[in-house]
Parts: C-alpha cells; sequence; structure tokens
C-alpha cells in the first residue's frame, strides 16, 4: 500500500508548488506523469476486482470470431458484450504474440493520455491531477479497465464541447462508446450548452432532438439489443449496498452545488453554462440511485470530472476569503481523506 501513498505525496508536492504561481503543464512534466501513471496502472499484477473476468475475456476473445474453442452461449454473449474497441485491442495485442499484461499496458495509455490532456487544459493542472488521483485513477483507473477508459476519452469530449467543435465531439464519442457501450447516453450532452449566442447551431439542436428520438424508439424496440440485455444484466445484479453509489455520488454533488451557488464566479469560465447544466443533472442523479443501485453506480462515474474542475477552480475565485495555499493544503487534505478511507472501508479495497 506504500506506493499508493507515495505517489499521493509526489502529487500533492508538486501540486503545493503551483498555489500562488500557477503554470501550465510543461511537456517534461505531461512526459514524466505519462510515465509514472502508466507504469502504475499498466504494470499492475492482480489489482481489480475484475482482474479474473478481464483475463478471461482475453483468453477466449478469439471465440466470436472462430471455432478454436467452445465455450457456452452466454460465454460467447459476455465476450461480445465487451466492446468493439477492446474486443479490437484485444485481437491485435494477441496477433502480435501480446499477453494479457500487454493489453493492460496500452489500455493504461488510453486512459493517461486523455486524463492529463483535460487536466493540462485547466488552469491550475497539477492540482487537478491530484484530485483526480485517490478515486478516478486509484479505483477507476486500476479497476474498470474498459469505462475507465470510456471516461477518458468523455473528457476529451468536453474539451471540444466547450469550443463547439460538434465533429471532433462525436469523434471522440464514437471511440468511447466503442470501449463501453453506457457512454451512449453522452451522444446528447450538446443538450446542455447554451446555443443562444450560437444561433447557426439551432439546426444542429434539432437534428439532435430527432436522433434522440430515433434512439429511444430502436432501444425499446429492437430485439436482442445491447442496452436491453445489459439493462437485464444490472436489474438481477442490484445487490450492491446504497452506500456505495451515494458516496460516488457525494463526491459530485458538493463540487455541483459549489458550482451552483456560486455561479457568478464561475459564469466568466462557463461561457455556454456546460458546467452549470452539468453540475445540475449530477446533483438529481441522486434519484437514479433509489431505482437501481448498480446503473447509477455506472453513470455517477461520468460525472466525476465535475469534481476535477470545481475543485482546481477554487483557489483563484477566492470565493469563499481562503487564500490559495490555505486551499491547497484543504484539497490535499479531502483527497487524502478520501483515499484513506476508501482503502480501510470501502466493499471492494480488498481488491
Amino acid at each position: 500500500m506504500l506506493i499508493y501513498f507515495t505517489i499521493f505525496a509526489i502529487l500533492s508536492f508538486t501540486a503545493f508548488r503551483e498555489s500562488n504561481n500557477p503554470k501550465p503543464l510543461s511537456i517534461n512534466s505531461f512526459i514524466f506523469l505519462t510515465i509514472l501513471f502508466t507504469f502504475f496502472i499498466g504494470l499492475r499484477y492482480e489489482i481489480g476486482c475484475d482482474w479474473e473476468s478481464f483475463k478471461w475475456f482475453f483468453d477466449f476473445s478469439n471465440c466470436t470470431y472462430d471455432n478454436s474453442c467452445s465455450i457456452s452461449p452466454g460465454g460467447i454473449q459476455k465476450v461480445k458484450s465487451q466492446g468493439i474497441g477492446y474486443r479490437l485491442l484485444t485481437l491485435i495485442i494477441k496477433t502480435f504474440g501480446g499477453s494479457f499484461y500487454s493489453l493492460n499496458f496500452v489500455s493504461s495509455l488510453l486512459f493517461v493520455i486523455p486524463l492529463l490532456k483535460f487536466c493540462a487544459n485547466l488552469s491550475r493542472p497539477h492540482l487537478a491531477i491530484l484530485i483526480s488521483y485517490p478515486y478516478l485513477i486509484t479505483v477507476i483507473g486500476l479497476g474498470t479497465i474498459r469505462q475507465s477508459i470510456a471516461i477518458a476519452f468523455l473528457l476529451l469530449c468536453i474539451d471540444q464541447l466547450k469550443k463547439y467543435q460538434f465533429l471532433n465531439f462525436y469523434i471522440l464519442n464514437f471511440f468511447s462508446i466503442l470501449f463501453h457501450y453506457s457512454s451512449s447516453i453522452f451522444l446528447f450532452l450538446p443538450f446542455l450548452i447554451d446555443l443562444k449566442k450560437r444561433g447557426n447551431l439551432k439546426l444542429f439542436r434539432l437534428f439532435l432532438y430527432v436522433v434522440f428520438l430515433i434512439f429511444i424508439v430502436l432501444v425499446i424496440f429492437s430485439e436482442n439489443n445491447y442496452f436491453k440485455y445489459q439493462l437485464d444484466l444490472y436489474v438481477g445484479y442490484n445487490t450492491i449496498p446504497i452506500a456505495s453509489p451515494l458516496l460516488i455520488w457525494t463526491m459530485i454533488a458538493i463540487p455541483s452545488a459549489i458550482i451552483i451557488l456560486n455561479y457568478k464566479f464561475f459564469k466568466d469560465f462557463d461561457t455556454n453554462k456546460f458546467w452549470r447544466n452539468y453540475s445540475i443533472i449530477g446533483i438529481l442523479m441522486i434519484f437514479p440511485i433509489f431505482i437501481n443501485k448498480v446503473i447509477a453506480l455506472r453513470l455517477l462515474l461520468y460525472f466525476l470530472p465535475i469534481k476535477i474542475y470545481c475543485l482546481s477552480k477554487l483557489p483563484e475565485l477566492l470565493i469563499y476569503k481562503i487564500s490559495p495555499k490555505n486551499l491547497y493544503l484543504s484539497i490535499i487534505f479531502f483527497s487524502f481523506l478520501i483515499l484513506t478511507i476508501w482503502f480501510n472501508f470501502a466493499n471492494h479495497s480488498y481488491c
């Protein structure tokens, strides 16, 4: 466990150094952090509750393409549910003689680089990386391989959406969907941005409404589609403690409330009101928890960017009249608390 807190100490030190003089993330820092996190995540061994499952998927990944192995129809369906992108990446690795560990290493790059790119675009990048570490990197990055990649691509999508680069947004969202189909709900993320100052995009908004209706119809009336299959799995596996999604919701709801209640400070940095609207949805995510805890847990992970954005902005906004150094110390302590509590009290901390 020493390695987890050693990395946390390094990130805390580099973050605190920028408390009074934030600078863009240098290329050397970017390369160093890429190597650090790629080795940290990509070279893990039997870490993550899904380790055995992903190992099994790797061993039987070619069963849907040839007759080289014999598994049950249910097993084939499980392989198919891994997402086209992840299956294709697995086959490429196997074609070149790579192992399951090679796959993990390459997958970690697909998670780490977009995450660091997102943090680098924020005004206090080292603080943003520190905020990402206790849960997004340590738990999601080390555990949920496919969804961690999907979340990382969502971070890039958010950057493109802020620039009204819709073509780039959908290209990146397409890659996100390839790795985890649940991210397809973010095809409609442009609904959250304010287009009043962009009159030429009204036709795009209308097109999006039509696509949304078609999507809903296909999901409801299509036979044997992935969403129904996955929904059946989640309904049958709705046995996790309610504390798990509630804890993640709390991590999202607190920064969301800070943005909404102090929006006069944030609005200059949120010209298309994306973060305000995303925060409102994040708070409303309390309701799905009481319908299906597993589905809510999966979806809540996509709202973790709110925490990174909000907390990394606080030192420069001076909302609560706390000096930047004291805010940095508070965030470092808060992050340390999350890391410590998760390791000692989480249901899956043994993983």
